[in-house]
């Protein structure tokens, strides 16, 4: 009874396995061979992921079988590119990834995929914890981990990185409105930053790219234009005001993005691609960044790292009064870059948290 029992579960804990058949015709079946004889294969077809079909099949008509391990073609779409994990991202993507990775050995833990599995959860579990406690992940390096205290002394160095992060993923996947905002918030709260001053020649290039490719785009739009009226003509009464109220809604929704992009004060607005003002615009303010840039870049040459002073700033704030002159130094020079106030506000407040609360006078103890 011992031995199967131990069978039994042996058989349960096995990698599920399917079938690729491919036929003389060129078909490819994904299935699992239920039974075969010398004449026929039994299958049961995957339509679907939740959809199976019977099928039976001449073995004549087969011209060849490959197994394939089911636990090992989901490890590889689903578990082996959980890691590593992008620089910057919260604990919540860790939790989300261990989640995949745990409903993965439920089914597939005693297989060579769920070996693989174990590793890849071990890594995300031992950064999730860093992570969740407050530490930074800085690049795909494991090297990159920061403590939370690491962190703090160097909050402005590492804020603007990962501003400096966004701006080139949004880069890499040509979102150049994401890249482009991305920008004006490095310069307006990490300015001086080494981050900032690595940024600046990308920004430089950007402008004149996308100001040359927006203007290409304007060119096409009387063009485009006139071949959608050519093909508004040959459509149905019905048809063309269907076509036309979908374009004034278009328009309408695109106003609105427009208005409320204005009143929340946002540097680069929206553009819509069959909107010549728009782009127009967007072109007019790309030539007048380029032309600014060269400014910054000047600035940027007369002024220190204001990632290093921050981090020096903050170990002068907590040594007191002994201190404060040299403090006051870096807060001078901060403000003059004017780095985001909060920043500088945060050095103040460490510094003032070392001075000693004065004691009562006789006169506010009788009181």
């Amino acid at each position: 009874m011992r031995i199967l029992t131990t069978s039994l579960l042996a058989a349960l804990v096995l990698p599920t396995a399917a079938d690729v058949i491919t036929l003389n015709d060129g078909t490819v079946l994904d299935a699992v061979i239920v039974s075969k004889t010398l004449e026929v294969y039994e299958l049961e077809v995957n339509v679907t992921k939740s959809i199976k079909e019977p099928r039976t099949i001449q073995r004549s008509d087969v011209k060849s079988v490959e197994t394939v391990n089911v636990a090992t073609t989901m490890f590889d779409e689903k578990i082996k590119n959980l890691v590593p994990v992008a620089p910057f991202s919260e604990a919540s993507v860790y939790e989300e990834r261990l989640k995949t990775v745990s409903e993965f050995l439920t089914e597939h833990k005693i297989t060579t995929a769920g070996t693989k599995a174990l590793a890849i959860q071990s890594e995300l579990k031992e950064e999730h914890a860093f992570i969740a406690t407050g530490g930074v992940k800085t690049s795909f390096e494991k090297e990159s981990l920061i403590t939370k205290e690491d962190y703090i002394k160097n909050t402005l160095a590492i804020d603007a990185q990962a501003t400096a992060h966004a701006f080139n993923t949004a880069m890499e996947s040509r979102a150049f409105l994401i890249a482009l905002r991305k920008y004006d918030e490095l310069e307006q709260k990490h300015f001086g930053t080494k981050a900032h001053r690595d940024t600046l020649p990308k920004m430089k290039k950007l402008t004149k790219g996308y100001a040359q490719l927006l203007d290409r785009e304007l060119s096409k739009l009387e063009a485009n234009k006139e071949k959608k009226m050519m093909a508004m003509e040959r459509l149905s009464e019905s048809a063309m005001k269907r076509v036309e109220k979908a374009s004034m809604t278009r328009s309408e929704n695109f106003k609105k993005t427009w208005e409320k992009e204005q009143q929340e004060g946002l540097v680069w607005l929206a553009i819509d691609t069959q909107d010549p003002q728009s782009i127009g615009q967007t072109i007019d303010s790309l030539l007048a960044e380029e032309n600014r840039l060269p400014t910054i870049e000047a600035e940027l040459a007369k002024i220190a790292d204001t990632g290093e002073l921050f981090s020096n700033g903050w170990t002068l704030a907590g040594e007191g009064e002994d201190k404060v002159d040299e403090l006051e130094a870096i807060l001078a020079q901060l403000e003059e870059a004017k780095v985001d106030q909060p920043y500088i506000q945060s050095l103040i407040d460490r510094y003032n948290a070392t001075i000693p609360a004065a004691e009562p006078s006789k006169e506010e103890m009788t009181k």
